[in-house]
């Protein structure tokens, strides 16, 4: 085989070489950057549904009218949706003890302050924030 042929070859495997590994390094790259805007737009909107929920709950509490439910009941709908498993699962129970408490089908008052204290630090841990010592929602009814 004639060198210059072979210097081709070599040369052009090389340059093939180095184009296959450069778009490999350039195709994770790019995954790596979308994955994290996916992460990142998804923790804004973890952030306006916690916010939402809050909201809604503290409506609720201060005026118990079908429409706050509803809305109530949309906003945990949604952090079950978007919010971490740990937010979703103390939100779920504390729902469904709402519920209970409601119907009048459990014998003990439901702790309020222990529920809300949890929902709020789950939230807070997921956002990577401090821990809150204590938490609770004051309802307003002014009569």
């Amino acid at each position: 085989m004639d060198d210059k042929l072979l210097v081709a070859i070599v040369a052009a495997s090389a340059a093939l070489l180095g184009g296959i590994i450069q778009k490999g390094f350039d195709l994770i790259s790019n995954w790596q950057k979308t994955k994290h805007e996916r992460f990142k737009d998804l923790r804004n909107i973890q952030k306006e549904v916690y916010w939402e929920f809050i909201l809604a709950m503290q409506k609720f509490m201060n005026d118990k009218t079908n429409e706050n439910f509803s809305k109530f009941q949309d906003s945990v709908n949604k952090v079950l949706l978007y919010g971490d498993n740990e937010t979703s699962n103390i939100i779920n129970a504390y729902f469904r003890e709402l519920i209970k408490e409601a119907n009048r089908q459990q014998s003990q008052s439901l702790d309020h302050k222990k529920y809300q204290t949890q929902i709020i630090n789950a939230m807070r841990k997921h956002l990577e924030m401090d821990e809150l010592e204590n938490f609770e929602l004051i309802s307003f009814t002014p009569k």
